[in-house]
């Protein structure tokens, strides 16, 4: 059995919190046994709006290390939600899910998209 490697918190932005829910539920469990098996990922928030991103962020005991953004947001929210989690966090990873990814490809192709980001990153592993 794997060890219990510390926890990579991640807060998602998405307006739907199921979906937020689900895709994240998709990637740590159900569908995709190998990064359940490889990283100890906790889905510890979700922003609805972009004005919430500043507050969750702040507000968490322990800082997020992923910040997940919804395929549904337009170039300009991205970049202000990349440069508030930026100055507040400066090592966060941010994961832009590609615009209409989950309208054209569905749930399966966004964890997909998910774990190939997670897989490439250089965070922390279990040992």
């Amino acid at each position: 059995m794997p060890s219990q490697a510390q926890p990579i918190h991640a807060v998602t932005v998405e307006s739907t919190p199921a979906k937020a829910k689900g895709i994240m539920v998709g990637l740590i469990k159900a569908r995709v046994p190998a990064v359940e098996k490889d990283y100890n990922l906790v889905h510890v928030a979700n922003c609805e709006a972009i004005r919430e991103v500043k507050p969750v962020l702040t507000s968490l005991v322990i800082a997020p290390q992923v910040l997940i953004c919804s395929s549904k947001l337009f170039d300009d929210e991205e970049e202000e939600i990349r440069e508030i989690s930026q100055r507040l966090l400066p090592d966060i990873k941010l994961i832009m899910v590609p615009h209409d990814l989950h309208a054209t490809g569905g749930g399966n192709a966004v964890v997909e998209f998910l774990v190939e980001q997670i897989t490439e990153s250089r965070l922390p592993t279990r040992a």
